[in-house]
């Protein structure tokens, strides 16, 4: 019996980072955050700057289990 060619990439999805403290910033504002230069998400808010990453919010959040994130829909 003649095995099924598979195409693509057969590891998508879910985590593919082996740690989450290991985080190598992709914009700027994550290389800021990460260096320590905003020290708050309210600098961030400030000036309308967009997360584009998930480990940013992760970062101010870190060591705060009674933090919760909560989504309001309107």
């Amino acid at each position: 019996m003649a095995e099924k060619k598979q195409f693509g990439n057969k590891r998508r999805g879910g985590d593919r980072r082996l740690d989450k403290n290991d985080w190598t910033p992709a914009t700027k504002l994550g290389r800021l955050v990460k260096a320590g230069k905003i020290e708050t998400l309210d600098e961030i808010f400030k000036f309308a700057i967009p997360i584009k990453e998930p480990e940013i919010i992760d970062h101010f959040y870190k060591g705060k289990e009674d933090a919760k994130l909560m989504e309001e829909v309107l």
